[in-house]
């Protein structure tokens, strides 16, 4: 039994008030967010349970929990998202499985902003404008170097960076 607090409420390590407390609810469980993944959802879309909780489960049951095969379902939904942002940039006719199970083409044209925001969101891209190579958002102002096409003979010629806004580039 788990321990209570002072003030009546459970302490950690409580999991009487588990939902999925019996091994095929839980891979009942594994299987719909596996199904869930595969259909290009986000993590935060699942309705079984919030994504914290799942994580917890993840953790507190791992042999309940394939990390294999949520690392597979990911991967397809990233695809599948990723090939939907291709077909509809090279003008190809996007298709999907309707209620019924039967696979029918889009009726509207792709829209590619709206792709892009969707795949920003769910597979936690940036535009690489934005960030540096250690995550950390670029701030100030944005500066432009012109290289040459050929690296000159002397080293004289190459121009330096503070000479950078008063000569004009060569290409």
């Amino acid at each position: 039994m788990a321990q209570r607090n002072s003030k009546g409420q459970f302490t950690s390590g409580n999991t009487e008030s588990r939902k999925y407390d019996t091994p095929a609810k839980r891979k009942a469980l594994h299987k719909a967010y596996i199904a869930h993944c595969e259909a290009g959802y986000s993590d935060d879309l699942f309705e079984e349970c919030a994504v914290k909780t799942l994580k917890s489960y993840w953790r507190d049951y791992p042999s309940d929990f394939p990390s294999d095969q949520r690392h597979r379902a990911r991967a397809k939904r990233g695809k599948l998202i990723y090939d939907v942002g291709w077909r509809g940039t090279m003008g190809i006719p996007i298709t999907y499985t309707n209620n019924q199970g039967q696979i029918v083409k889009a009726d509207r044209p792709f829209n590619p902003k709206s792709w892009q925001f969707i795949a920003m969101n769910i597979l936690k891209w940036t535009i690489r404008g934005d960030v540096t190579s250690k995550g950390k958002e670029v701030k100030g102002e944005t500066r432009v170097i012109y290289l040459p096409k050929e690296l000159p003979d002397n080293y004289d010629e190459i121009i330096k960076p503070s000479d950078a806004r008063t000569k004009s580039p060569t290409i």
